[in-house]
């Protein structure tokens, strides 16, 4: 399952962000062999790791940040008032992987400038994805004693990352049953 979360998380990666120019660059060769030169105030879309890299040099800066602290907290709400998982939510695409680059740069900002706001804001997304992995988890845990019951219904609710964990725990549910029945597999 690591391996799985990794390719996912590489995938994710290669997503594209949008970044302003922060000062001018030279011609950068890209991975995909396309070479990239840029003016100080320059919009330019890039691959998500790209723009990671820029911004960590201070050659460029993130235009829009994809993922709020209110839509963290909307989902948060969700989850813990869900009463039963007919009424599992669908996350927003790479919900995992946004809130987690949106905890790294308010880290990153820490560093650089410590502010009580951002530590607090830090802390309180921590909680906030602590508390939403538990509920997610629960349910996924729930969905993988179904065994008889079709989980076609649950699936587009679920992100990549939970239906890996879902279908690696299904079937070591499943495996687990049959050698309690004495069954041969």
């Amino acid at each position: 399952m690591r391996e799985s979360l990794t390719l996912l998380r590489k995938a994710f990666e290669l997503t594209s962000a949008r970044v302003v120019v922060t000062r001018d660059i030279l011609p950068l060769r890209l991975s995909t062999g396309e070479v990239l030169v840029a003016s100080k105030g320059e919009k330019v879309e890039v691959p998500r790791w790209i723009a990671k890299f820029l911004e960590e040099r201070g050659i460029a800066k993130r235009l829009t940040e994809e993922i709020s602290i209110e839509d963290v907290l909307r989902v948060h709400y969700k989850e813990l008032d869900r009463r039963s998982i007919s009424e599992l939510q669908k996350l927003p695409e790479n919900f995992y992987w946004l809130l987690q680059e949106y905890i790294e740069t308010l880290q990153r900002d820490l560093r650089t400038a410590p502010n009580p706001r951002l530590l607090e804001e830090r802390r309180r997304l921590e909680g906030y994805l602590s508390d939403i992995l538990e509920k997610r988890v629960q349910a996924i845990m729930v969905l993988a004693t179904l065994l008889k019951s079709p989980l076609v219904e649950y699936k587009p609710r679920l992100s990549l990352e939970e239906i890996e964990l879902l279908e690696t725990v299904s079937e070591s549910v499943r495996v687990w049953m049959a050698a309690l029945k004495g069954e041969v597999e």
